[in-house]
């Protein structure tokens, strides 16, 4: 258990969207909409959490009501289908800034 927690904490360390958007000497317009992507799908991923903590919140306060129960598990369902979107998309985006960079 200590080892996730290490890896977590390690892959963690390696984000810092904050200076990522600071020009660098190899700022070009693929890297500035590259950047405007990763903060998107940055965004996309702290919204799709928020929706998973509002429907365990509708599932747990539906006190038998079906159909409380039933909207909270189906905003679950969708912020889990959302972050299954941003995590392909976030792969696609890297695959294809590979490719360009392979090729320039």
């Amino acid at each position: 258990m200590q080892k996730i927690f290490e890896i977590i904490t390690y892959v963690h360390a390696q984000i810092d969207p904050v200076t990522q958007l600071v020009p660098t000497a190899s700022f070009t317009l693929i890297s500035l909409i590259l950047r405007i992507i990763d903060w998107i799908l940055f965004l996309g991923g702290g919204i799709a959490v928020i929706f998973v903590m509002y429907g365990g919140i509708l599932m747990i306060m539906s006190a038998g009501d079906e159909e409380k129960f039933s909207q909270g598990k189906k905003s679950v369902i969708n912020a889990v289908i959302g972050v299954i979107v941003i995590t392909l998309s976030f792969v696609i985006v890297s695959w294809v800034n590979t490719i360009i960079n392979q090729s320039a």
